[in-house]
């Protein structure tokens, strides 16, 4: 009887109405509850979370209440209330205090409301969450969830501290940390940021000294839809800083305002000495404002109107900022005789069909001495021929729209005939003094990156005039016989032939402090499967002698069994290969022998091999010449799959060394190199892919790659070099 019911109400169903009653519908259910029913340990800011078998929705009714044990209610939100505020950093803001990403509903509640120590019950009223039908869910009852918090939080002057959205830190959110550092600190304080998406607006104010370091750039994510219409003034942005010496690395800072939304900041900041580096900044409007003294180092920022703004001094190294749609990059109000907004080796590019972008406007009649400077900049197709826009009554005379050395995508010099009036380019003299920090800085000269996970920002030709090349490539790995053979690819090009030196060296690697060395590695060099030279011992032939000692390589004993050759070669490819009817540690080295004869010269060196947890692959070259040259360099994994490879090492990591130390790394590549990657005839990366790539500017010296994977895991893995010109 009750299913024919049922069946005469579904059958009067339209697509607009269906008669089926509210509560024959299936209602939320709950898979899981952050914290867990009866959880200990629990971090005292921890936001809570209910995951539910589908999408719910945040209701106009009903109420979160936490109780503690002693039956005292310590909040209580009453989702009918149009307006419900926040005490963050000192400062009362709007907030939502439920908000729904995917399944899951977070509830974050109000400021200081647990304690350590003692054990919360929540109740949820069913009208607080609802399906997207409108329909109710159950409802959690009082004891159904409860929780203890931490017996203790950190100790007073802790200087190092752990956010994790898990739990399983210090504390739960990044304001809980900011909480924790004193008013007026005096001390360097770094909050480690797990991987995790906090969804927050944050304030940090009177607390210098503090560095918010992400785990990861792409994975650790801040997000809020803060904006003018929510929060008015500067409570707009959602992340706020009023600290001076602050420090932001290694996390992507995205504001979820829609387009149309009002201005909404991902980083306001009016403090000095602040340093960004290797993060992702992303809104629409406003994305970043600055009226104190930042220094942006690998960095992305998107937006459309005016989304780098302010009344301050910014510094902007090696950074890509990405118009979303048609609009202006910069607005300057800087004024006469301060600093402005300078871009130095940065990319400017748009997303797909954007067009008449232009660099920077300024309304003269308000803002005449406003400065704005692009000094050796990558400039994308979508902006105008002016590449700047001036309005207003004010006149030029003050205006510092200054430009130098702009070239297109493929490293051409741009024609800046046409730029608009009040605009110029700078001269040699001029852009020799922005290329140092501290001069606009007020003498501060801000830390060297040591990360350049998103290296859109960098050139993509080696500047003109330079006479560096490589002339040395080395691959370090474990070798063997059969499939453990070690193969080093290298290319050449130019035109005509030249010799090179090839040497196998194993035993004379235990003299350096290398344990496991191969005892008597055997040398081949080959052109595809035609072998052109071998050799086991080197013997300490004359004119291996020579060549060593002509291109500075380590000396060898009379006696060692090190391998090594001298060959003629052209603009072609070939490999060297160690084997040995044992298996330990080898180097292959590839020296120019002939660097006088500039005609020809080494462009690639790739390496493959299967490394064991943990393990490294080492990979050097050296520059030699006058001036910077460019280099891609690439540790791929996940992409040897489509060769039909398997075990692959899944999320490669590159590490760059100088003679400093570590001055470059790169986890997941950015699709921004893609150009540079056709010009020097490397295969293609798919989007995404956990494959890592740097594209780097160096001086002549010295270098070392290693690759290497996540901390317990190992697989097949090719790392790459490519001489861009």
């Amino acid at each position: 009887m009750f299913a024919a019911r049922l069946f005469r109400r579904l059958v009067l169903c339209t697509a607009v109405v269906c008669l089926v009653p509210p509560s024959l519908l299936a209602a939320l259910g709950v898979s899981s509850l952050f914290p867990a029913n009866a959880a200990t340990g629990v971090c005292i800011d921890t936001p809570l979370r209910v995951t539910f078998d589908a999408v719910p929705t945040v209701g106009t009714s009903g109420r979160i209440i936490v109780i503690n044990s002693g039956g005292t209610v310590v909040d209580t939100i009453d989702l009918s209330s149009a307006t419900q505020t926040r005490t963050i950093g000192g400062t009362v803001y709007n907030y939502r205090p439920v908000i729904v990403a995917g399944n899951t509903a977070i509830i974050t509640l109000r400021t200081a409301v647990l304690a350590y120590g003692q054990t919360y019950r929540v109740t949820v009223e069913g009208e607080a969450l609802r399906d997207t039908s409108g329909s109710a869910f159950a409802g959690i009852s009082a004891g159904a969830w409860s929780f203890s918090t931490k017996s203790a939080g950190p100790a007073a002057g802790t200087s190092s501290l752990t956010v994790a959205a898990d739990g399983t830190g210090d504390f739960a959110s990044v304001q809980g940390a900011f909480d924790f550092v004193p008013v007026n600190n005096s001390k360097p304080v770094l909050i480690n940021l797990r991987n995790g998406t906090y969804h927050e607006i944050l304030l940090l104010r009177n607390r210098p000294f503090v560095t918010l370091r992400g785990e990861d750039r792409r994975q650790t994510v801040i997000t809020y839809a803060n904006n003018a219409n929510f929060n008015a003034g500067n409570n707009r942005a959602m992340v706020g800083i009023d600290s001076n010496d602050f420090t932001l690395e290694r996390l992507t800072l995205r504001n979820s305002t829609p387009i149309g939304g009002s201005q909404a900041e991902a980083l306001r900041t009016n403090s000095t000495r602040c340093f960004a580096s290797n993060c992702d900044f992303s809104s629409y409007q406003d994305t970043l404002l600055i009226n104190g003294a930042v220094y942006f180092s690998n960095c992305y920022i998107e937006g459309d109107v005016d989304f780098i703004w302010g009344s301050g001094v910014a510094y902007f190294y090696r950074c890509e900022t990405r118009a979303l749609r048609r609009g202006y990059n910069v607005q300057s109000r800087s004024t006469a005789g301060r600093y402005g907004f300078i871009f130095v080796e940065c990319a400017v590019t748009a997303a797909d069909g954007v067009t008449n972008h232009v660099l920077a406007r300024t309304d003269t009649t308000s803002f005449p001495n406003c400065e704005v400077v692009f000094l050796d900049c990558v400039l994308g197709p979508h902006l105008t021929a002016a590449g700047w826009l001036v309005t207003g009554t004010g006149g030029t005379a003050g205006l510092r729209f200054l430009e130098y050395r702009s070239k297109n995508l493929v490293g051409a010099l741009i024609d800046t005939s046409q730029r608009a009036v009040g605009s110029r380019q700078m001269t040699d003299a001029e852009a020799e003094f922005y290329r140092v920090p501290a001069n606009v800085l007020g003498g501060w000269a801000p830390p060297v990156s040591t990360d350049t996970s998103s290296p859109a920002g960098l050139v993509t030709a080696s500047p003109a005039g330079s006479s560096t090349r490589l002339v040395s490539l080395a691959v370090r790995s474990f070798a063997g016989a059969g499939e453990q053979t070690l193969i080093a690819g290298f290319g050449l090009s130019g035109t005509g032939t030249k010799d090179v030196l090839i040497r196998g060296i194993g035993p004379t690697l235990a003299e350096f402090g290398v344990p496991g060395v191969l005892a008597d590695p055997s040398l081949k060099l080959q052109q595809g499967a035609v072998v052109l030279a071998e050799n086991d011992n080197w013997g300490n032939a004359p004119a291996l002698l020579a060549a060593s000692q002509s291109v500075g390589a380590f000396a060898l004993a009379a006696t060692a069994k090190d391998a090594a050759l001298l060959a003629g070669v052209g603009a072609t490819s070939y490999s060297a290969q160690i084997n040995s009817a044992d298996t330990g540690v080898a180097l292959i080295e590839v020296y120019d022998a002939a660097t006088a004869n500039r005609n020809l010269g080494l462009a690639s060196l790739s390496a493959r091999t299967v490394l064991a947890a943990d393990d490294v692959l080492i990979a050097g070259f050296v520059l030699s010449g006058t001036g910077n040259r460019l280099v891609l360099i690439r540790g791929v994994g996940p992409t040897l799959t489509e060769f039909g490879v398997g075990g692959v090492l899944t999320n490669p990591r590159i590490e760059v060394f100088g003679a400093s130390g570590k001055i470059y790394e790169n986890d997941d590549w950015t699709a921004e190199i893609r150009s540079v990657v056709a010009r020097v005839g490397a295969f293609t990366l798919p989007a995404g892919s956990k494959d890592a790539a740097l594209l780097v500017s160096l001086a002549p010296g010295s270098y070392s790659v290693h690759v290497r994977g996540p901390a317990g895991v190992g697989g097949v893995v090719l790392v790459e070099l490519y001489d861009v010109p």
